[in-house]
């Protein structure tokens, strides 16, 4: 959904209503984004809303891939400063070993630089559970 203004609105993905179980091999329905620009402030908020018992992985993570988040020159549009990441929790993953998480819902913000014209970014992100992990994803959003 787009609003037009002075924010931006995409919601990525749906979350279906069923439990999470930890044989879970549809990972993309267990989560959802919603991307925010606020152009009074340019900050743009990107939020996660992660169903029960998944995670995503911190800055720090040795085994997953950590959330990150790009933003693309296109039209003049560039981060003003790093962004603002959870810094989640360690976490004993059993066999898996120790990792650096994410869990729950969570915001990361960053300042940018408004180009003219849409701006683009991405937000790459892996969700797991305990005993198994989704591919990470990238997912794509226009800043207006």
């Amino acid at each position: 959904m787009l609003i037009l203004g002075s924010a931006l609105l995409l919601v990525g993905c749906k979350k279906k209503e069923a439990p999470i179980d930890q044989d879970l091999t549809d990972f993309a329905n267990h989560y959802s984004l919603a991307i925010t620009f606020n152009k009074a402030d340019s900050i743009m908020a990107v939020d996660v809303k992660l169903d029960p018992n998944l995670h995503a992985y911190a800055l720090g993570e040795k085994i997953g891939k950590p959330v990150q988040l790009e933003i693309s020159p296109k039209n003049g549009w560039a981060a003003d400063g790093p962004p603002e990441m959870p810094k989640g929790k360690d976490k004993d993953l059993g066999a898996l070993g120790q990792s650096r998480v994410i869990e729950g819902p969570f915001r990361i913000t960053q300042k940018l630089k408004a180009g003219n014209g849409p701006g683009e970014g991405r937000l790459y992100l892996q969700v797991c559970t305990t005993s198994s992990c989704d591919q990470p994803r990238e997912h794509t959003f226009k800043i207006e």
